[in-house]
């Protein structure tokens, strides 16, 4: 399965039901598609923003994806979650939020954090605020839906409406 269908037929149907609402203007969006020889991207993958009429907002959060290779790729890994702090920092310092709401694919496994400024200080934290792996077929389709697994997409979805949202008047 390449990138593309990956995110569009697994993870976009979710995410954009949990992180989307278009009576607030709150879309996820994917910029890039899964290119096999790049040198050096500073362009994220996906990004939650505000729409603003004809133009893309305040940015809410961002989003990188990896497809799973036999052996991890542990330097890609950290390069996304460096980009994702980078553009969570940068959005934070800019727009003068305290939280910005990150997200990384990696194959099947989705986790998510949460970038705080800390108050009355330069420092910020990234927290991992979800871990969840997807089915990969319609068989194993019984482990994403157990129990702890809706309540952990809820508490997701918690935080970001409340956290993220909620704190900058979106």
């Amino acid at each position: 399965m390449g990138g593309t269908e990956l995110w569009s037929s697994v993870f976009d149907p979710i995410l954009s039901a949990l992180l989307s609402d278009l009576d607030r203007d709150i879309l996820l969006r994917w910029l890039v598609f899964f290119f096999a020889n790049e040198v050096v991207r500073t362009q994220p993958d996906a990004i939650i923003c505000q729409v603003n009429q004809l133009s893309w907002g305040i940015p809410l959060g961002y989003g990188e994806a990896t497809l799973e290779e036999t052996n991890p790729n542990i330097d890609s890994l950290a390069n996304d979650l460096l980009r994702l702090a980078i553009m969570n920092f940068k959005a934070i310092s800019k727009s003068k939020m305290s939280d910005v709401l990150g997200f990384q694919i990696h194959g099947y496994n989705l986790k998510v954090y949460l970038t705080q400024k800390m108050p009355n200080s330069p420092y910020y934290t990234i927290t991992e605020v979800l871990a969840i792996t997807f089915s990969k077929s319609i068989q194993e389709l019984d482990s994403l839906t157990s129990r702890a697994n809706i309540e952990s997409l809820l508490s997701f979805d918690t935080v970001f409406w409340t956290i993220c949202c909620n704190k900058h008047d979106v």
